[in-house]
This record gives structure tokens, sequence and C-alpha cells, in this order.
């Protein structure tokens, strides 16, 4: 039997692979480069041509690495060579990051690490949360796992440091991050080589290394400014959330049909549905709820040049007018006639 070596393999268990996603590397941006030309020939050479592209722009030049491989060989040439950029974190590198509530705050982060680490989860780092303002210890816990197949798996746990904790996704934050070594926005000081900026002084050194007096104003490394450069009421910081919320969508296809059409076009007319009629806005609830009214006959107006001399007129109205006044003045007359002989008594 040409198929009795296969029968032998039927019983076997067949686990499924797991396809492992792949994620492009973050860009690159370099400033102050000078020679394009000998700087993508010396990285050709590093990491292979076809390995990665370039894009300039007026402040610096961006580069965008293909593969893993090729962005570390990069990052690895910059540093070397003392390169004025910044990056940022590797996908497949970031933390799975979660908060656990209603840990007492006197329990050590070792502690939590050795439970979580039992329960099988690697964890990479625990720290407390303090609060912005008054610098109060919360009964909270940021914990950061590496990047495994089981993370979701921490949000069943229920008991902890025999504590009844509630596990939950840190909240997004919604302002622009700034890094703290150059004080420009949108990276973190973690993966920016650029040169250190005073959040003091804007001097070109560490705000630890700021010897400011205290009685002197600050200066502002973004727009020079007197205050610090963290401050939030910044014009550069303002304005990059104002364009963060202002962002449009020009891949939708509304915004598509909005960009194409003419200014000067006036936009299309609504179609009134054949089901329903044009809405009358002058109308009330309830001549809406009786339904269709039959229209009034217009009420006939009187010309003058058709209907005889205005002296005609004039006098039909004063003899109209004494036919409603006469009756008036005569029960008048007989009130006041009945009041005056009650008023003598």
């Amino acid at each position: 039997n040409p198929f009795a070596p296969l029968s032998d393999h039927e019983d076997m268990e067949v686990i499924p692979t797991v396809p492992v996603r792949t994620h492009k590397p973050p860009p690159i941006y370099i400033k102050n480069v000078t020679k394009y030309a000998a700087l993508v020939n010396t990285l050709s050479r590093l990491v292979g041509k076809d390995t990665f592209t370039c894009k300039a722009r007026v402040t610096d030049l961006v580069v965008n690495a293909k593969t893993t491989e090729s962005y570390r060989g990069i990052i690895r040439y910059l540093k070397e060579r003392h390169a004025d950029y910044h990056t940022f974190q590797l996908e497949e590198e970031k933390a799975y990051r979660i908060v656990i509530r209603h840990l007492h705050q006197s329990i050590p982060v070792e502690l939590i690490k050795k439970e979580l680490t039992e329960l099988g989860h690697k964890v990479r780092n625990v720290a407390p949360v303090i609060h912005p303002v008054t610098k109060q210890t919360l009964p909270l816990f940021f914990v950061d796992l590496e990047p495994g197949l089981n993370n979701k798996d921490i949000f069943n746990i229920e008991t902890l440091c025999y504590t009844r904790i509630n596990v939950e996704e840190p909240h997004k934050q919604h302002l622009i991050v700034q890094c703290k070594r150059c004080q420009e926005y949108g990276h973190t000081k973690s993966y920016c080589q650029h040169k250190p900026k005073c959040v003091k002084c804007a001097g070109d050194h560490f705000t630890k290394d700021c010897g400011k007096p205290a009685n002197t104003p600050a200066t502002c490394a973004l727009c020079n400014g007197e205050h610090p450069a963290n401050y939030k009421g910044c014009i550069v910081h303002r304005e990059l959330q104002r364009s963060r919320k202002q962002r449009p969508v020009y891949d939708h296809p509304s915004a598509i049909r909005r960009i194409q059409q003419p200014a000067n076009q006036p936009p299309p007319p609504l179609q009134q549905s054949r089901h329903f009629p044009p809405l009358n806005t002058n109308l009330s609830f309830a001549q809406v709820a009786a339904g269709p009214q039959p229209p009034l006959a217009p009420h006939p107006v009187s010309n003058p040049s058709t209907s005889g001399d205005i002296n005609t007129l004039l006098s039909s109205f004063l003899s109209d007018f004494k036919s409603l006044i006469t009756p008036l003045i005569s029960l008048l007359t007989t009130v006041v006639s009945r009041l005056l002989p009650n008023q003598a008594h």
C-alpha cells in the first residue's frame, strides 16, 4: 500500500500556527542635513539598497525604514555620529499597559510583580500613580506587560494581594506630548537626540543644569515669551491643539466632493418627498393636526379708482360710523341718568 506511511500520522494533532503580525518601523526625523548624497550612500552601504526611503521637509529629513533590521542599523549609525534626530519606539517593543485600581498605596511594587508573574504574566514595570497637583500617592498602579498572546487575560483577574481589584485600560491623553530634552512637541525624550534646551531659560543645556536666578523671568524655548517652555498657554501649544482638533478628514468621500465642487457653485436644491407636503412654519399644531383645509377665498379689496369717487366712500364711512356711535351715546345717557338720582339719596 503506497499510502501506508501516511496512516501513522492520522492521529497526530495539528497545531494551527498563529500568523505573526509585522509592524512598519517608525519614521526617523533628522535635522541639519547638509550632505544628502553622502548620507544616503552611507546608509545604503550599511543597511542595503531599497531598504529605506527619504522625504525632505523645510525643517528636517524624514527617513522611513522598510524593515526592523534596517531601522536598527540606521539608528545605530546616527547614534555613533551623534546626529541631531528623534524617532519613536518600535511597535513590537511597546509594553502592554494596564491600570489596577483599589490596591493599597503601601503595597510594594515587587509584591505586585511577583503575584502577576505567578499568574503567568511577564511584567516589565510596576509604578504607583501620583496625583499631579497634590503629589499624593493614589490607590492606582500602572503595570507594563511584555507583549504576549495572554496580555488580555489580565482583565479576568479579580483578586490580587488579598484585594478585590479592577483592571482597566489607561485613559487616552488628549494633550500633545512634549519632549523634556529639546522642549518640542510630538515626541518624548526617550527617543530624542536633539540638542538639549532648558525649560526655564531656553539655554543649550539640560534643565537640571540651569543656573537662572529665581527672580528673573523665564524664557520660552519655542516662542521666546516670558514663560517656561511647558506653559500650556504658550501660543505654540495653543496652535498645535487647535490644528489637532480642527484637522479635516480629506480622504472622506464627502470631503472630496466639497473640495472638487467650485466655490461659486450653489448647493443643489433639496428634493421634496412626494409622500409629504412642503413644510409651512406658519401653521400651529392644532392646524396641522386638523389636516389640510380648503383655501380661503381672498377678501375683496375695493379700489378707489373703480368703486366711485373718494367723497362717496368718505360719506359712506361717516354714515356707517354714525349708525354705530348713536346707540352707544343713547346707552351712555340712560346709565348716567339712572346713577344721578341714586347719588342724590
